[in-house]
């Protein structure tokens, strides 16, 4: 979500990749555009292009959340209690590997 976008040299993408692990791509396109926001507002105030840096990106990952974890926990008390026909095994088994279950 970032190709094409001015970024600043060789982005530290470990600490986001870290914080944002489970999130999915739109949750992910989600944080690329307001660390763009944030490079954007700072080219505004300083009349100066500003690339995206690490620090916009760590700061969209505290702001921004995860649109799958509520979906998740829903999913896990519906998979707990309705598993007579074992449908939900795998769903089960990937919240194990999660350790969301």
């Amino acid at each position: 979500h970032l190709e094409g976008r001015p970024t600043e040299g060789d982005l530290d993408l470990r600490k986001v990749v870290r914080s944002t692990d489970g999130w999915s791509g739109a949750d992910l396109r989600h944080l690329c555009e307001l660390a763009a926001r944030a490079a954007l507002g700072r080219a505004v105030r300083t009349g100066i292009p500003e690339p995206i840096r690490s620090a916009d990106l760590r700061s969209a990952a505290r702001e921004a959340r995860s649109s799958t974890r509520p979906w998740f926990e829903v999913a896990r008390t519906h998979a707990e209690f309705s598993n007579d026909a074992g449908e939900y095994d795998e769903l089960l088994a990937y919240l194990r590997t999660r350790r969301m279950l």
